[in-house]
């Protein structure tokens, strides 16, 4: 077979092999939180798949679901922290390069356990690939 695999370079920083959709839910876990600022990003092997890289996600977007003022969201604590598991859609209005997560909810860590980041985790599915 003239099967060769890509180059790595080329699977990393190569074309969304899926659509973007906005209405999209994704299920990834929280990663490079800052609480003093604020913001993070969200690994997920679902959305590297679409996106090629973690998605941004800011205080504001987290548990605002349902209709709650942005007041609202200003007073409350985020209670986010590095490992979370969430739930959330991803917009490319504000920077088609930069992938950001809205309507942010905390919700049960998957069976597969927490994901650490979009490196590691390429890396992981990738080594399993090869294996089977």
């Amino acid at each position: 077979g003239g099967d060769r695999p890509p180059p790595r370079e080329r699977l990393e920083r190569g074309k969304p092999r899926e659509p973007h959709d906005p209405k999209r839910k994704f299920v990834g876990t929280i990663t490079k939180w800052d609480d003093d600022s604020g913001f993070g990003f969200i690994s997920s092997w679902e959305a590297y798949k679409v996106y090629g890289k973690d998605v941004f996600v800011h205080k504001a977007q987290i548990g605002t679901v349902g209709g709650s003022s942005s007041m609202y969201a200003k007073r409350r604590r985020s209670e986010i922290r590095n490992g979370d598991t969430v739930s959330y859609t991803v917009d490319l209005a504000e920077n088609p390069g930069k992938p950001r997560a809205y309507n942010v909810e905390k919700c049960a860590t998957p069976p597969e356990g927490p994901i650490s980041g979009e490196a590691e985790l390429a890396k992981r599915r990738r080594l399993e690939a090869g294996l089977s």
